[in-house]
C-alpha cells in the first residue's frame, strides 16, 4: 500500500487515531511533521509538509473546507481546531457492519450529528420519491451521508454512500425478522393476515416460514415475484399500524418503523418493476410478430410506430434502449458460417430495412407479383413503340440485355426489390437454403 501524502487522507487517518472528529490544528501539525520526516524516502511528495508546515496546511484547509471536506474553527481562548466530517463517514461505516453482525443495532440518526457537520456531504433523499433514483445509479457519490426521509414523523436514517441500497433492504428484513422472533410477534402478525386473505392461510404460513428460516430464497422472491406483494403489503401495514399508536419509541422500535417503511416502499417498487418486465417481454414479442407481417421490410421510423393488437404503441412498453438491444441481439451473427434472424440491407436512397431472414423469400415473391406487371407494360410500352418504327432493342435478341433491361426497370419501377436482390446476405441465404 502507497504512503499517503494528501492532506484529507492523512487527516482521515489521524481523526481515527484520535478517535475524535475535531483536533487540535497545532497537534496536528506536530503529528504531520514526524510523519512527513519519518515517510519521506518512501514518499518524497511529504516533503511540502517539513517547511512551514502550519501555513502550508492552513492553505489546504481552505480549499478543503470549500469542498466541505474540513472545517477550521475557533473557540474562545483562540486555540483552533479541525473537523474532519468524513470521521462520521467511516464511523456509520463501522456502524453498519455492527448492524450485520448484530441486527438490533438501531440505524444512525441525524442527532449523531454535530452542527458542524457540512450541509454539503450530507443529502436527503425521500423514500417515496428519489430512493429509486438513489438505487439505480450505479454512478451515486460515496464520500457522503444520505439522509433517508420518511413520510410521517419516523425519524430519517442515515446511510453513508458506500452502502448500497439494496443493502440497506437486507438489514431491513433481518430487523423485521427479528421483531418476528420476539415474544409471540408471528404468531399475532401471521393471525392478522390469515384473518384479512380467508382461503390463502397455507400460502401465508409458508411465506412467513420462508422469510424467517430461508432469507436469501425470501430475498429473491420480494424481489422478483409479483405473488409476495400482497404478503408483504399486510405484514408492513399491521406492523406500522401498531406502532403508529405509540408517542414514545424505543431506538429499536424506531429502527423497525424505518425498516418498515423501507420494506413497504421497494415492495411497491419492484412489484411494479417485474409488471414493467413482464410488458417489456411481451411487447418483444409483438415486436416480432410484427415483423413476421407484410410487408415484412421496415426501416427505423415504421419500427418505432408498431403498435399492439390494442393498438398502442409497443414503444413506451419497452425503452428505446431494450429495442436498441433487441435488433442488436437479433442482427447479431452468432456462428460465422449462418445468417442471423434479422437482416438489415439498404436502398438507394441510403434508408436502411430490416427484415426476417424467413421472410425474405416471401417477401421478394410478394414485390415479384406487385411490381411484375407495371414492368411488363413498360416493355411492352417501349418494344411496341420500337416495332412500329420498325426499330428493335438488343434486349429483344439476348439474354444477357434482357436481363440487364430487367434490372434497370426493376431499379426504377421497384427499388426495394431491386436492393434486396442485390444485398450482400443473398448468395449465403441461397447457400443456406438451396431448396429454396
Amino acid at each position: 500500500m502507497a504512503t499517503p501524502t494528501e492532506l484529507s487522507v492523512l487527516l482521515r487517518l489521524y481523526t481515527g487515531k484520535q478517535n475524535s472528529p475535531s483536533i487540535s490544528l497545532i497537534d496536528f501539525t506536530d503529528y504531520l511533521q514526524k510523519y512527513a520526516r519519518h515517510y519521506l524516502q518512501e514518499a518524497p511528495d511529504l516533503a511540502q509538509w517539513l517547511e512551514d508546515t502550519q501555513t502550508t496546511v492552513l492553505k489546504e484547509l481552505d480549499r478543503l473546507s470549500n469542498e466541505g471536506r474540513a472545517v477550521l474553527t475557533t473557540d474562545q481562548k483562540g486555540h483552533r481546531y479541525i473537523f474532519v466530517p468524513q470521521f462520521y463517514i467511516d464511523r456509520f461505516t463501522s456502524r453498519y457492519r455492527e448492524i450485520e453482525e448484530r441486527t438490533e443495532v438501531p440505524f444512525p440518526l441525524p442527532s449523531e450529528l454535530p452542527s458542524l457537520f457540512p450541509s454539503a456531504l450530507l443529502r436527503q433523499v425521500y423514500i417515496t420519491t428519489d430512493f429509486t433514483d438513489v438505487m439505480e445509479d450505479a454512478e451515486r457519490a460515496t464520500g457522503v451521508l444520505y439522509q433517508l426521509m420518511f413520510p410521517d414523523e419516523t425519524s430519517p436514517l442515515l446511510y453513508p454512500g458506500t452502502l448500497p441500497p439494496a443493502r440497506l433492504l437486507e438489514l431491513a428484513l433481518a430487523k423485521i425478522r427479528l421483531f418476528l422472533r420476539k415474544d409471540e410477534s408471528r404468531d399475532y402478525i401471521q393471525k392478522r393476515i390469515m384473518m384479512a386473505n380467508p382461503g390463502k392461510e397455507i400460502t401465508i404460513k409458508n411465506y412467513l416460514t420462508q422469510f424467517q428460516t430461508r432469507p436469501s430464497d425470501s430475498l429473491d422472491a420480494f424481489r422478483h415475484s409479483g405473488e409476495a406483494f400482497i404478503f408483504w403489503s399486510y405484514l408492513c401495514s399491521f406492523i406500522r399500524q401498531d406502532y403508529a399508536k405509540k408517542n414514545e419509541k424505543t431506538p429499536e422500535e424506531t429502527a423497525l418503523m424505518q425498516s418498515v417503511f423501507i420494506v413497504e416502499y421497494l415492495n411497491n417498487y419492484y412489484k411494479n418493476k417485474v409488471q414493467q418486465e413482464l410488458q417489456c417481454e411481451t411487447a418483444l414479442k409483438n415486436l416480432e410478430l410484427a415483423f413476421q407481417k407484410p410487408p415484412y421490410f421496415f426501416d427505423m421510423d415504421a419500427i418505432l410506430r408498431f403498435t399492439d393488437s390494442r393498438g398502442i404503441p409497443l414503444l413506451g412498453q419497452y425503452k428505446n434502449t431494450d429495442l436498441e438491444n433487441f435488433i442488436k441481439s437479433k442482427t447479431g451473427n452468432p456462428e460465422s458460417h449462418s445468417l442471423p434472424e434479422l437482416l438489415a440491407f439498404r436502398s438507394r436512397t441510403n434508408v436502411r430495412y430490416f427484415l426476417l431472414k424467413e421472410k425474405v423469400y416471401p417477401m421478394i415473391v410478394r414485390l415479384c407479383n406487385e411490381s411484375r406487371k407495371s414492368v411488363k407494360e413498360a416493355i411492352t410500352k417501349e418494344w411496341h413503340s420500337l416495332l412500329l418504327k420498325f426499330r428493335q432493342d438488343e434486349a429483344m435478341n439476348n439474354q444477357a440485355a434482357f436481363e440487364k433491361k430487367l434490372e434497370a426497370l426493376c431499379s426504377e419501377q421497384s427499388p426495394i426489390l431491386h436492393a434486396v436482390l442485390n444485398a450482400s446476405f443473398i448468395p449465403l441465404l441461397a447457400m443456406e437454403t438451396p431448396s429454396q
